[in-house]
């Protein structure tokens, strides 16, 4: 039996990160301490199941769960190339 329930593939994926600025950044906190990743305000609207708020208000992003996003986009993505491909060559490499 499954631990999971209500399991849906997400679809889109590449449609909705297109957009989706990726940035270096530093912490106000921890100058000099450059990280790079992408503005979690920005992704709250998309995918809010990996934006967290804390107590004080401030977003956070899981990575995590992000990296799953991105990697159904390269599916999506190298799908649309075996169609191109196909419809250029009349097969797929």
């Amino acid at each position: 039996s499954w631990l999971k329930k209500n399991i849906k593939e997400l679809t889109n994926t590449l449609t909705a990160i297109e957009d989706l600025p990726i940035v270096q950044y530093e912490y106000k906190s921890e100058e000099g301490h450059k990280y790079i990743g992408t503005l979690a305000q920005r992704l709250l609207p998309l995918y809010p199941e990996v934006v967290a708020q804390d107590k004080d208000g401030y977003y956070s992003v899981d990575y995590g769960g992000l990296a799953a996003i991105a990697i159904q986009g390269l599916k999506e993505l190298s799908n649309r190339v075996k169609e191109l491909e196909e419809k250029l060559y009349g097969y797929s490499a």
